[in-house]
């Protein structure tokens, strides 16, 4: 598995804003998946003299899929997709 991240930071006086963007490889990685979790992120802050004050957000987005049991013909098995998006700040 491979993991990719890429972002950086504008610091102007006291203000800095921030963004980047990450693809991270799934070790699990089955027909029907993607091959890599995206997560895209935002962040700002101020720096004070004695106190500083940040702010994220982070989105994610990816798809699995998993086979949740084995039977014994292929054509009979069951894969089960789920499509995942997620936003925390």
């Amino acid at each position: 598995t491979y993991n990719l991240n890429i972002g950086g930071e504008i610091a102007i006086d006291r203000f800095r804003a921030r963004a980047g963007i990450g693809f991270i490889g799934s070790p699990y990685y089955v027909d029907g998946s993607t091959e890599f979790d995206k997560i895209y992120s935002l962040g700002a802050g101020a720096r004070g003299d004695r106190f500083y004050v940040d702010i994220a957000y982070q989105y994610r987005t990816f798809s699995e899929g998993y086979i949740p049991y084995r039977v014994l013909t292929d054509s009979r098995t069951q894969l089960v997709n789920n499509a995942v998006t997620a936003g925390t700040a």
